[in-house]
């Protein structure tokens, strides 16, 4: 192959230029993924390699350095342009003495060996869909979770830095270097909330992370020794159980007033997903899916009668496909029924075939780090047995484990029919251990399966209908695939279905007849308190908290188990002698990094136009009206397929028809969640129009909509409506004798009064709104607090010089300071308010300064 730098001939085999040491892996262009020099297209997307020039990173532009689809992402995206709130983890790395490794390299060796740094750097970030968004100097930033949500960032970004530092080991070796202090990296990461967008302008735009969650990464980099993984306790708790760390204590971090807890990352994850690392914790109850359990059950006994069966296990994450599947697993250990699992990673799109290689791994009995040799020689030995030909099948399965290939008629077969091969010994090598024995094949996280996969999936489901084999897939729904309308395919849907879609429901069905669909339900109140119950280790909990946990997870269980532990880590939950105790009122609640990553990663996947409405729709409520959403988005947006979209895709469904046309977000929390990222402006623009729409669409009934008006208007940056309308709707629930929300209301309006410019127009609007209270706080028994405020806020009073407003006000003093005892005062204050109210004509407070002033004198014997 010829070098793209050099141009120096190098023999077929070789990975680096035998001349000047560039790598000589082809790089796509289309998807920036690499491939082994003999490919001719790429492995990850098709395209051709034939004439693809390998870039030079020497000269490279700040965009070459970013995945194309996330460059297109960035500059298509609405939201990443503008800028959006995102739970991400910040990696910082870089080289270790790099000044001392230059004057002993000399300028040209350190120029490539800083190229070769962070060409592994980029390709292990960006194998784990991180972002390499800066580079500094010698080192860089990653961010993993923008502008891309993913579920598990944390573990993403710990992975990354792993395999970094076994690339310098290599590369260590490469330039001679043994001494593993004299090329050594220092990697600092944090996990948490930042602000992620554009920097600059068209010409210069940089997408990066602001905020303290970033600047404490840098802070972890900065502190860690060389050679060393140092995250803050925020990564460490995201990522898990799943790796080896060493508690290194509180540290002092600078700028930080305490020391904070600091972890070393040492080693590869013991678990692969985020079941296990659940179930070493210890799982709870198994609750509401017995029924599925025997579908699946039934599904297995069809199967060992040579009738093979596909089961989709099917259901939004967090509803309980793993636990469903780990009960099963347990039932076929104990029954002693051969069964091997693969997942797919959301991060593993790019490796062909990568739910098989762990399959075949598992029919092997390979080990990780065994020799090729012996690898080999366990691969022909099961082969044999199971009376295969092991020169037309092992080669394809040789090259699919990395391991080198000696046959002539290889190297010189197509893409096109090494592929087909490829597939071909795959199902040869399943269909046949399944007839050796009946077998369960359980391919997890098919959302996120890749098309090589896929291929040999259909590949199965077309030929298995008379072998012993029960394939069973598990993908959330949006996942579409071809073989849903086989006889022998069964889906186990875990979802709930709204009473709103029972016609979908019935036509799906007559559309696909052959396909047997379980809808099982989300778990019942009483299934969600057992589950907590459970968790607490009680059986008696605060009313308060069973009506949180019912109203905030609607019933899912990784929803349930994951606000939980989170009320009892930020100790809102407290666990006392009697059971436990709510310590503060469960109003509002930061969604659990967990939680949010679940529903992010899925509405970041969408097109931007359904992404930019769900969100316009976060912003007016969980509920919200077709004409409203139709008023508040930008004209052109057509909502009417948009909003069909997302009833398919399960985001919001239909609650009513009449007399409009209604729809609720599935899930409050994804509700939460998409309105948590947008940034402070973009919230109070979406509020505001929302309040100017209401105005428009009900110019004739906007009582009803008062308190709707007030808590758009308070969130948006119109502040003087706000307050007109809150004092609407103090006044309006003082009418209806709903005295603690008329408080809430005063309360909101006093503050944001506080906000405002102090001018008479205010000051007036503020005298208004006092003398307009003194029943609600005499009901609610809190005529002290009202009488602390009438007194401070007298001299305005005097200064507004409405004798109106300073009549009523007077009478409101008058009638605290009676209470209280203070009668000389009252009747002196009184005697003012009445004067003040007569001069103005206002006799309704006339007549009660005048009652009270009357009473004030009898107390005294004076009648």
């Amino acid at each position: 192959m010829t070098c793209p730098r050099c141009q120096h001939v190098n023999p077929v085999d070789a990975r680096f230029c035998t001349d000047c040491g560039q790598p000589l892996a082809l790089l796509c262009l289309v998807c920036q993924t690499p491939n082994t020099p003999d490919s001719r297209f790429c492995k990850a997307c098709g395209t051709s390699l034939a004439a693809s020039p390998q870039p030079d990173l020497r000269a490279a532009a700040p965009q070459s350095y970013t995945p194309r689809h996330l460059t297109e992402k960035i500059l298509t995206s609405r939201s990443a342009l503008e800028g959006e709130r995102k739970h991400v983890t910040v990696l910082f790395c870089d080289l270790s003495n790099s000044t001392a490794l230059a004057e002993r390299l000399g300028p040209e060796a350190m120029h490539t060996l800083l190229n070769r740094f962070f060409e592994l750097a980029l390709a292990e970030v960006h194998g784990y869909e991180g972002t390499i968004n800066q580079f500094l100097g010698d080192g860089f930033m990653a961010l993993f979770g923008a502008p891309v949500a993913v579920e598990d960032h944390a573990r993403r970004a710990a992975l990354a830095a792993l395999e970094i530092h076994k690339g310098i080991q290599q590369l260590r070796t490469e330039v001679g270097l043994y001494d593993e202090m004299a090329l050594s990296i220092r990697i600092g990461m944090n996990s948490g909330l930042v602000v992620v967008g554009r920097i600059g302008d068209n010409l210069r735009m940089d997408y990066t992370a602001i905020g303290d969650t970033t600047n404490l990464a840098a802070r972890m980099q900065q502190m860690a020794p060389n050679g060393t993984i140092w995250v803050t306790e925020a990564t460490y708790r995201a990522a898990g159980e799943a790796f080896a760390w060493q508690a290194l204590g509180p540290m002092a971090v600078k700028g930080k007033a305490d020391d904070l807890p600091v972890y070393a990352l040492l080693g590869q994850p013991q678990v692969r997903s985020r079941f296990e690392v659940v179930a070493q914790r210890g799982l709870t109850q198994f609750v509401g899916r017995s029924p599925e359990l025997q579908r699946l059950l039934a599904a297995l006994m069809q199967a060992e009668r040579v009738e093979g069966q596909v089961v989709s296990v099917v259901g939004e994450a967090g509803i309980g496909k793993s636990r469903l599947l780990h009960e099963l697993k347990q039932y076929l250990e104990h029954e002693n029924v051969t069964y091997v699992e693969g997942s797919c990673f959301a991060y593993g799109n790019s490796v062909s075939y990568l739910p098989f290689i762990e399959i075949m791994k598992g029919f092997f009995g390979l080990e990780e780090r065994a020799a090729e040799a012996e690898m080999k020689r366990l691969i022909a030995s099961r082969l044999a047995t199971l009376g295969l030909d092991t020169a037309a099948v092992a080669p394809y399965l040789y090259h699919l484990l990395a391991l080198s290939v000696e046959d002539e008629v290889f190297p010189h077969l197509t893409s096109e029919l090494l592929r087909q091969r490829t597939v071909e010994a795959l199902k040869v090598l399943v269909f046949a251990v399944a007839r050796q024995q009946p077998l369960v094949l359980i391919l997890e996280d098919v959302h996120w399966i890749d098309k090589a996969t896929e291929e040999v999936l259909a590949a199965l489901v077309e030929a298995m209908a008379t072998v012993p084999l029960l394939l069973i897939l598990v993908y959330r729904p949006e996942y579409l695939h071809a073989w849903a309308h086989k006889a022998y395919h069964t889906q186990v849907a875990l979802t709930r279905l709204p009473s709103a879609s029972s016609v979908e429901v019935v036509r799906a069905i007559l559309i696909k007849p052959y396909a047997v669909r379980i809808a099982l339900e989300r778990l019942s109140p009483a299934q969600s308190m057992a589950m907590v119950q459970e968790l607490l280790g009680s059986t008696t909990l605060p009313p308060e908290l069973e009506q949180f946990i019912a109203t905030k997870t609607d019933g899912n269980p990784l929803f349930i188990e994951e606000l939980t532990r989170s009320l009892l880590e930020s100790g809102d939950l407290v666990r006392e002698a009697g059971g436990y105790r709510i310590t503060q009122r469960l109003v509002t609640l930061d969604i659990p990094p967990t939680v949010q990553g679940v529903l992010l990663t899925r509405i970041d996947r969408l097109h931007e136009d359904l992404k930019y409405v769900l969100q316009v729709a976060s912003a007016i409520g969980r509920v919200f009206s077709y004409p409203l959403l139709a008023q508040v988005v930008e004209l052109g947006t057509d909502i009417e397929p948009i909003l069909g979209q997302l009833a398919d895709l399960e985001f919001v469904y239909v609650t009513a028809l009449a007399p409009q046309r209604e729809y609720s977000f599935k899930h409050v929390l994804t509700q939460e969640a998409v309105y948590q990222t947008l940034l402070r402006p973009k919230r109070e623009e979406y509020h505001e129009r929302i309040g100017k729409a209401l105005e428009a669409l009900y110019p004739d009934r906007l009582e009803e909509y008062y308190e709707v008006l007030a808590y758009h208007y308070g969130r948006s940056g119109n502040k003087d409506k706000a307050v007109e309308y809150l004092d609407l709707a103090n006044q309006k629930a003082s009418r209806a004798n709903a005295m603690e929300e008329a408080k809430g209301y005063f309360d909101e309006a006093m503050t944001l009064l506080d906000t405002l410019p102090e001018t008479e127009v205010n000051q007036r609007r503020r005298i208004a709104l006092l003398v307009n209270q003194p029943t609600v706080m005499l009901l609610l028994n809190k005529y002290p607090e009202y009488y602390d405020l009438l007194t401070h806020y007298e001299a305005m009073a005097v200064r507004v010089g409405d004798q109106g407003l300073l009549g009523a006000f007077y009478t409101c003093l008058g009638w605290g300071e009676y209470g209280f005892g203070h009668f000389n005062q009252a009747i002196q204050t009184l005697a003012k308010a009445a004067e003040f109210c007569e001069a103005a004509g206002n006799a309704e407070d006339t007549g009660l300064a005048y009652d009270c002033w009357e009473w004030s004198h009898i107390r005294f014997g004076r009648h």
